[in-house]
């Protein structure tokens, strides 16, 4: 018989989280949020009873599904251009962490907030390249081997990155620390961005926006200035 917590349930009609499950901020329980599109689909109800009980935790074929098939079917991400640019206006001007970047104070943030359950790990600055100009960048890695640890480019060091940036890196890392904590059934396989992986990784509050600003600043962070 199954067992659940205290639960608020609301519709929501963003294009980024279609289905999350988060601790109530404040107040005690939780709050599944779920696409209206989502809440239409009738052969749902065992698999979203099946979410709230693993806490949003595992593999959810039916889900992902379903997940893909109206992400495919909704209209392009907040509307016309104008809002476009007002919104590409309010993340260029999100205040950037002056340098005060404290690796293990925000990683025991995200891990409270997103993973409590999953074993502590230690996270560290990668080797810094200097001021050249990179081709790519890989903002973060996980390695398992020896032991769990987090690795974050130290390019996000710089003063103007925003917090939140940092935090989805972070948050997208422990995603993967999930992976190897919660392994698939039958010993399967698993792509490091696999379905269920997206699914997490999106629970992250400010992942659209995380995103976005990415994409409006790669070229300054690939070759500071």
């Amino acid at each position: 018989m199954h067992r659940f917590p205290l639960l608020r349930v609301r519709a929501n009609s963003n294009r980024q989280t279609l289905i999350s499950l988060r601790q109530t901020k404040g107040q005690a329980g939780m709050t599944l949020s779920i696409h209206k599109a989502l809440l239409v689909q009738n052969d749902l109800e065992e698999a979203f009873i099946d979410f709230i009980c693993r806490k949003g935790r595992g593999h959810f074929p039916l889900i992902h599904k379903r997940m893909n098939e109206v992400f495919e079917s909704l209209p392009e991400q907040q509307g016309n251009a104008l809002h476009q640019e007002q919104w590409a206006q309010r993340l260029y001007q999100l205040p950037g962490h002056n340098g005060l970047v404290d690796l293990d104070e925000r990683l025991q943030i995200m891990q409270e907030k997103y993973w409590p359950d999953l074993p502590s790990l230690p996270i560290r600055w990668g080797k810094n390249p200097g001021a050249r100009r990179l081709k790519s960048i890989r903002f973060g890695s996980y390695s398992n081997q020896p032991q769990p640890q987090i690795t974050i480019h130290p390019r996000l060091r710089l003063s103007w990155i925003p917090m939140l940036f940092v935090d989805h890196v972070i948050h997208h890392e422990l995603c993967h620390h999930a992976q190897h904590y919660i392994p698939l059934p039958y010993r399967r396989r698993e792509a490091p961005h696999s379905s269920r992986f997206r699914a997490w990784e999106q629970q992250f509050t400010e992942y659209a926006d995380a995103l976005a600003w990415q994409r409006l600043r790669i070229k300054d962070l690939l070759h500071p200035h």
